[in-house]
């Protein structure tokens, strides 16, 4: 029965939670990332970006919300980790309001967070898209198979 109570507690949080896929949890967190440059600037919007990325990058979890206590503890631990990094590097009121800005875009959402190896991948693949010339001399040029090409190309 316990058992049962769990399970069924655990559906209804998913079924609360927007599962994006890879496409939308591009589009949120850039316009997360784009409300950050500006609402603070680009020099200071780049510098907070750095910050989530460094802190987050290659995570996935889902978002708590600030009165949800029954996220993952890891979670809520790595979001505690960040708020304190953007206290010390922003000051304790800009850091409060990232933290806020960023709980509220994300808060209940499943998301994959880029490393650098991600946004390294999704420049050169940008790059491959606007490429001109055959498959094949793309191809070699960016040390991939024709086969990798044509998917990039055809992504978007």
């Amino acid at each position: 029965m316990v058992v049962t109570l769990r399970a069924s507690a655990r559906i209804k949080d998913m079924e609360r939670m927007q599962l994006p896929n890879r496409r939308e949890n591009r589009e949120v967190l850039t316009r997360l990332f784009q409300g950050y440059v500006n609402d603070y600037g680009s020099e200071a919007g780049e510098k907070i970006i750095w910050v989530i990325i460094d802190e987050l990058g290659g995570l996935r979890m889902v978002v708590p919300t600030n009165s949800d206590r029954s996220g993952r503890d890891e979670n809520i631990r790595l979001i505690n980790c960040l708020y304190c990094r953007l206290k010390k590097e922003f000051g304790d009121a800009s850091g409060k309001a990232i933290m806020q800005k960023f709980i509220q875009e994300l808060k209940s959402m499943r998301i994959s967070f880029p490393d650098l190896q991600d946004l390294a991948r999704e420049d050169r693949d940008r790059r491959i898209r606007q490429a001109h010339g055959g498959i094949p001399e793309i191809a070699l040029r960016f040390g991939l198979s024709e086969t990798q090409i044509w998917r990039i190309r055809n992504e978007e």
